[in-house]
């Protein structure tokens, strides 16, 4: 379908300065692709559908906000619709000429000029027999930090936040002994850390959403390091659980605000975006394991010191990025290139019925997931120090290797999501998954390591790809759903520990890790019911259509 065509079909809507019939009838309409600004020679809308091209609103002109735009550096594309010819693409603009000394303005209108410094007059685009006007400077209220520098910064303190929460595993040998602890009371260490890290982010996402408390960031930075450290310090179980309970509340208070500045930045490669944000937790969890371990080894429990360390200088450079006018222009821009229905208001504010059914999958999906991810990192220490009779050191790399994978992993699934659908990368995660398991209980020298890589890119790539498929399921409660999937969803790990350390107690160690191994298949089964086009908030369906109008993109 050509331009001209989409217009007078009603698949494009504008507000028209009078000139021939179209759209004068009132009808409710979409927003047609503009060219804003110098386009590059050889892009084109159609060219920027699956690039990386900055997607800041840095034009110098922009048309009335309408429906379904992306804003794509100079260019504004609507998913759908044809490129725009270059025939029809708005001219550059003119450079404003300094007005000679002695000109009195009065052949400004001649020179096409404003005799007003710093104005100009509203560009026009000729489509058909229509005019769409151009606002100057209009995209300057929105005009977003460099992605770069977010997703530099984000990753950071996100890796130094999550690094308390990694050396768990490589510290339950220390608890065990320490506290003479059965596999079940290990495994209720691991219960409160993560019911304290998790179950409660949905509380913390709600607040998120309600009152934008920024400062939830640099306070839950502060906490994970610092409850930690004290944690091992303790010569009093009671008290250790206490400090590891703070641990987590920190952690839990950091995430939903964390994940909701890194969906309003992601721009349209959400999965991609998210992916940036969430490799920097990765990292940090595969690190604390190897961090923990050398701290022990060199320094004793004081060693555990170093968590501050990262904590600290993570909390105060926090406060220093979350900015009030950062989160106005992120929040600007989310509302730009959020789905509209055809009226032209936000998908988000006409929520009539939230998919319950797909978020209950995706929530069982992230559950299974989680028991997989913390019950291996939790039992790798375990087996291969108390089964294979092998140096602590060792199982505390193996879990920094499998965790650390994970930040890779998140990476490549990210990217794969955006390129090969969302579905698609769920299924073949988790299909690897149990042979890598159960290669990692039987194999023995380099076969350990490549057992353990690949399992933890598998096993972490998902993560990311859910977190993104949550958020589009409900787009008006970003904080809220963040919390949900990374809190409670993944607090429900800490449960299937425990479950898997009641096993061990049972029948063995080794019996539970193979356990373990066969969960993928599960959530291999609720991937494959996932379906395949994202059915978002429903919306009304306009008058003259023969079939619903759907907010969402394929999950094939």
């Amino acid at each position: 379908m050509g331009l001209e065509a989409a217009v007078a079909s009603g698949e494009v809507a504008f507000e028209p300065i009078p000139a021939a019939g179209i759209g004068e009838d009132g009808a409710s309409v979409r927003v047609i692709v503009l060219s804003v600004g110098p386009p590059e020679p050889e892009l084109d809308a159609g060219s920027l559908e699956d690039s990386t091209v900055d997607a800041r609103a840095n034009d110098t002109a922009q048309h009335e906000a309408g429906p379904d735009v992306r804003p794509h550096g100079r260019i504004r594309l609507v998913k759908g619709i044809p490129a725009v010819p270059r025939s029809q693409r708005a001219p550059r603009p003119r450079r404003r000429r300094r007005r000679p000394r002695g000109d009195t303005g009065e052949h400004a209108e001649e020179r096409g000029q404003q005799d007003t410094p710093g104005e100009r007059a509203p560009e026009q685009l000729h489509v058909g027999d229509s005019v769409l006007r151009l606002h100057p400077r209009a995209s300057q209220k929105h005009r977003l930090p460099r992605r770069a520098s977010l997703r530099a910064s984000w990753s950071r303190d996100t890796l130094a936040t999550d690094l308390s929460q990694g050396a768990i595993p490589a510290l339950l040998p220390v608890f065990k002994a320490m506290f003479h602890l059965s596999y079940a009371g290990v495994g209720f260490i691991v219960l409160m850390a993560n019911i304290s890290s998790s179950v409660i982010q949905p509380v913390f996402g709600v607040l998120s959403d309600r009152l934008r408390m920024r400062w939830l960031m640099p306070v839950g930075a502060l906490l994970a390091g610092l409850g930690m450290t004290f944690a091992v310090l303790s010569p009093d179980y009671a008290v250790t659980v206490a400090l590891i309970l703070v641990s987590g509340v920190g952690v839990a208070a950091f995430h939903p605000e964390g994940y909701r500045f890194a969906g309003l930045a992601a721009g349209a490669r959400r999965a991609t975006g998210m992916s940036y944000f969430s490799v920097g937790g990765n990292i940090g969890y595969g690190l604390g394991p190897a961090v923990a371990t050398l701290a022990l080894s060199r320094a004793g429990v004081r060693g555990m010191g170093y968590l501050m360390a990262f904590s600290i200088p993570a909390a105060i450079l926090l406060w220093q990025v979350i900015s009030p006018r950062q989160r106005e222009a992120l929040e600007g821009a989310w509302a730009a290139s959020a789905p509209r229905s055809a009226d032209g208001i936000p998908a988000a504010q006409k929520t009539q019925n939230v998919p319950k059914g797909i978020l209950a999958l995706l929530v069982v999906f992230v559950v299974l997931r989680s028991w997989v991810s913390v019950g291996t990192a939790s039992f790798i220490p375990l087996y291969f120090t108390g089964i294979r009779h092998l140096d602590p050191q060792y199982g505390g790399m193996l879990v920094s290797l499998f965790l650390g994978a994970g930040a890779v992993g998140t990476l490549i699934g990210g990217a794969a999501a955006d390129r090969w659908g969302r579905r698609a990368s769920l299924i073949f995660s988790m299909a690897i998954l149990p042979p890598l398991l159960l290669m990692l209980t039987r194999a023995s020298g380099p076969w350990i390591l490549l057992a353990a890589v690949i399992a933890g890119m598998a096993v972490v790539s998902t993560f990311a790809v859910v977190m993104v498929m949550a958020q589009e399921l409900v787009p008006e409660r970003i904080g809220m759903i963040s919390g949900l999937i990374i809190g409670f969803a993944v607090g429900m790990g800490g449960i299937g520990v425990t479950l898997l350390g009641a096993v061990a107690d049972r029948w063995g160690l080794r019996t539970a890790m193979d356990a373990t191994a066969l969960l993928p298949l599960a959530a291999l089964a609720i991937a494959i019911a996932l379906p395949t086009h994202r059915q978002a908030s429903t919306v009304p369906e306009p008058p003259g259509r023969k079939e619903p109008q759907a907010a969402g993109e394929t999950w094939h």
